[in-house]
C-alpha cells in the first residue's frame, strides 16, 4: 500500500494520505508504521502546492517553497529520486 510507482497526476491517496493532505492546520505530521504512505503523501504535499493541485489549499503558481527533511542523505537517496519520478519531466527546470 505504500509504494506508489505512477507520476504526480496519478496519484490517489488512501484514506490516511487523504486525511493528512486535508487536514486544515498548518503544521502538520504523520506518524504511521512501515511502508503504509508517509513518504509519498510528504513528497506529494510540496507538489500538490508547486504544481497549484493541492486538495484544500489554493496556492499561485509559480510559488517558491521550502522543503524540510533530516539530513542531506534522506534528501539526495529518498526524497529527489521520488521527485524526479513523480513530476513529470516537462516541470522540472
Amino acid at each position: 500500500m505504500g509504494t506508489f510507482a505512477g507520476n504526480a497526476f496519478e496519484y490517489a491517496p488512501h484514506a490516511k494520505q487523504a486525511q493528512f493532505h486535508c487536514a486544515p492546520e498548518r503544521l502538520r505530521i504523520f506518524l504511521a508504521g512501515n511502508r503504509c504512505g508517509k513518504t509519498t503523501a510528504g513528497v506529494m504535499e510540496p507538489i500538490f502546492l508547486m504544481l497549484g493541485m493541492h486538495p484544500t489549499r489554493q496556492m499561485r503558481v509559480p510559488n517558491h517553497g521550502w522543503a524540510i527533511l533530516p539530513d542531506h542523505k534522506v534528501s539526495e537517496t529518498v526524497v529527489e529520486p521520488m521527485l524526479r519520478r513523480l513530476i513529470p519531466p516537462h516541470l522540472i527546470e
